[in-house]
């Protein structure tokens, strides 16, 4: 599964290693989290989070059986602050 997705994204971001991929999304959650800041929401309203949690939130919580690494930096100590801002913006929305 994870081949096919690389071989996906390639023709739109350019052509990297799965590795490099995975410390592109590593840093892109890292960047989030640090806009996040202290905030309750990245922009203030959780309205506007509904694009985040779109995208972040189907390859996080759609299958979570599915264990992806999305799942492994999303569990981790370092995105702890992340995971829970992913759960209260799904507590607030639904």
């Amino acid at each position: 599964m994870r081949r096919k997705a690389h071989g996906g994204v390639k023709g739109a971001i350019g052509q990297f290693t799965v590795e490099e991929y995975d410390e592109m999304l590593r840093n892109d959650l890292i960047q989030l989290q640090n806009v996040l800041g202290d905030n309750q929401f990245l922009m203030g309203d959780p309205r506007v989070d509904c694009l985040a949690l779109g995208h972040i939130g189907h390859a996080y919580f759609r299958l979570p059986q599915s264990r992806s690494y999305i799942h492994e930096l999303i569990d981790s100590a370092e995105l702890s602050p992340f995971k829970q801002y992913l759960e209260r913006v799904v507590k607030t929305l639904f």
